[in-house]
């Protein structure tokens, strides 16, 4: 709603601006309400972290899986937290299960030649 009490074209009155609704919604990983909690923004974290801004909102959204340990210890420092571990999401805990290789064939036999003969230095 502007100053004279209109309702401003695109907007529904009483509907929180876009994107606020998103904001409390959106941070579910440890590392966000750690932020929060801290009431420092995304900008703010990256920066002090070292961590790109972009790179700094998907490890927050969750989508990287496996972030460098110095990335965590400087969130560790830059959010005041005791413990490296309270950024850890459980899903990282998890291991993923690697296919099962099929086992190398050994050589043929036939095919294995045998070294040459040592030279020594003297060319003997």
């Amino acid at each position: 709603m502007s100053a004279n009490g209109h309702i401003k074209p695109g907007s529904v009155a009483g509907m929180p601006a876009r994107g606020a609704s998103r904001r409390r919604t959106l941070h579910k990983t440890k590392l966000a309400e750690a932020r929060l909690a801290r009431d420092l923004t995304q900008a703010q974290v990256a920066h002090f972290t070292g961590i790109p801004l972009t790179t700094y909102r998907k490890l927050e959204r969750g989508d990287n899986k496996n972030p460098p340990l110095r990335w965590l210890v400087n969130l560790q420092h830059v959010l005041v937290l005791d413990d490296v571990r309270d950024l850890i999401e459980d899903e990282w805990l998890e291991f993923k299960q690697l296919r099962p290789k099929a086992p190398k064939r050994p050589p043929d036999p036939n095919i294995i030649r045998s070294r040459p003969p040592a030279v020594d230095s003297d060319g003997t």
